[in-house]
């Protein structure tokens, strides 16, 4: 390694330290909500809590089930790892996102740098919350990439865990089927059992039933209260601030839902 590209690495791992003890560190509210959850899926307790307010945990219970050893770690610690994980995964997400075009028009090192300074803030803004969604979209590249390698197992296998780290990766499945590809499909099918199965482990079968019934509840009963707020960018809340709350946006967001799909 030249002194320049050791000069260049130091610098990168000073500014990583320094965002994480004077950002992150002290924020990541939707990490605490993770961490939370996987502690009480440690110890067999209810996931879904009312007094948990607008921080109320709303993805599958097999989410958390997955992410326990996480919530054995100290708070601070746990978000160290999981700061640092994602700018491993961010890494890895460009790295992977360049191989998705079908035929590749410009340098590879001009689309990372369109990439990362037309997605810099969304980054950032992604760490110093604490969220999923890096780790979402690398598993989604992934099952993407494995499509296009005609490697349809492991595709149907990443949608599924996509969908466990954000259950709107369900939207693919039809996508799946389209596709017609049996492999994927029966992949798929067996890998949404297995996670619907899943908390059984820790929680027994009627524990798990109930899980679902509250996570279902979950979802359905605190989602229009958040429509309105600025990092809400669905279709969805788009009619929500367009028109306002009630049946009539409500209906033109199922409309454009069904249209786009």
């Amino acid at each position: 390694m030249t002194r320049g590209r050791l000069a260049l690495t130091a610098l990168l791992v000073a500014l990583s330290i320094w965002a994480f003890v004077y950002k992150a560190g002290p924020k990541m509210p939707d990490f605490e909500v993770y961490w939370r959850t996987a502690s009480r899926a440690a110890q067999a307790e209810p996931l879904y809590r009312e007094s948990d307010g607008h921080f109320v945990f709303k993805y599958l219970p097999a989410f958390a089930v997955l992410t326990t050893p996480i919530g054995l770690l100290p708070l601070l610690a746990a978000k160290f790892v999981w700061f640092y994980g994602s700018i491993a995964l961010l890494v890895a997400l460009v790295a992977m996102a360049v191989k998705l075009p079908v035929e590749r028009r410009k340098p590879l090192r001009w689309l990372v740098i369109v990439t990362v300074v037309a997605f810099a803030k969304f980054y950032a803004h992604e760490l110093v919350l604490g969220q999923v969604n890096i780790l979402f979209a690398v598993i989604a590249t992934g099952a993407f990439l494995a499509m296009k390698a005609k490697r349809e197992v492991a595709a149907g296998g990443l949608v599924v865990l996509a969908i466990v780290v954000k259950p709107y990766a369900v939207l693919f499945v039809p996508w799946l089927i389209a596709r017609r590809q049996l492999p994927s499909i029966a992949s798929a099918c067996a890998g949404l059992a297995l996670v619907l199965l899943l908390p059984a482990a820790v929680y027994g079968w009627d524990g798990n039933i109930a899980l679902h019934r509250e996570w279902w509840r979950t979802v359905t009963e605190t989602t229009a209260p958040n429509l309105g707020i600025y990092d809400n960018v669905s279709v969805a809340g788009m009619f929500y601030r367009w028109v306002g709350p009630g049946e009539l946006s409500a209906r033109l967001a199922y409309g454009a839902g069904v249209i786009l799909l």
